[in-house]
């Protein structure tokens, strides 16, 4: 395979850079400047946590391995200074975002994803949901450990991503748009089927729910591998620039 087609293929995954060039400017700046503000921009991907377990259990280790705790400095004052502002805004908030969460649990929803579907297939042992998450977050620290020596989140990270989102223990369709905004087609076809949804709201059809959804979160975990195979793991594969940051 060229070099040109691996790049385009892997930038498939890339969300946010408008290139390879840019990219490689925002990962220098947070490699050797900016560790606390890579923290700060980890608080989008506390909103849903749950996307990002096995990622953010070797990015954890990375920091402990590393010693880069300015990370974790960001990602504790985002913390901080979001929850202060919700407070300042409603003090009763947090009061009813856990009387929310207690009364309907999103990780007991009838959610078309594959841990539901494991735990409705195991005679709904919840558990079992949690399952393919715990197994993804070991199999996210050894792929660190084998990688540690030459670990490059601009050639690890994306993996990370895309199995992350696989065993979450419930996603939504709409919540692949975490990784898929680079190619064109793949863009179409996460429209085309995000559409299908709204036209079925309409139609009293709660497509949202379909099992026919299953197969996207694997198949870009497929597409992904079959565009780096015969490839080194040093190849510039590619993750969020906000994401990125090294010591």
């Amino acid at each position: 395979m060229s070099k040109s087609k691996v790049d385009g293929s892997c930038q498939v995954f890339h969300p946010d850079c408008r290139g390879q060039g840019d990219q490689s400017y925002h990962q220098r700046v947070l490699d050797r400047s900016w560790p606390f503000l890579a923290g700060l921009s980890l608080w989008f991907c506390l909103l849903k946590p749950h996307l990002f377990l096995p990622f953010g259990i070797a990015l954890l280790v990375w920091i402990v391995v590393t010693r880069n705790y300015k990370i974790l400095a960001g990602v504790a004052s985002s913390i901080a200074i979001s929850s202060a502002i919700t407070f300042f805004l409603d003090p009763s908030a947090w009061a009813q975002y856990g009387q929310m969460m207690s009364s309907r649990r999103p990780d007991l929803l009838s959610i078309q994803c594959l841990s539901i579907v494991l735990r409705n297939y195991m005679g709904h042992i919840v558990w079992t949901q949690y399952l393919p998450v715990a197994l993804g977050c070991v199999w996210a620290i050894a792929y660190f450990r084998k990688h540690r020596d030459d670990w490059d989140w601009m050639a690890h990270g994306s993996l990370l991503m895309l199995v992350s989102v696989l065993v979450a223990p419930y996603s939504w369709l709409m919540d692949q748009a975490a990784y898929l905004t680079r190619s064109r087609g793949l863009i179409a076809t996460l429209a085309l089927a995000s559409a299908a949804v709204e036209v079925g709201i309409f139609r009293g059809s709660p497509l949202l729910h379909s099992a026919f959804y299953l197969w996207t979160s694997p198949a870009w975990l497929a597409w992904y591998l079959y565009a780096i195979r015969g490839t080194s793991t040093r190849m510039p594969t590619t993750l969020p620039c906000s994401l990125v940051a090294h010591t």
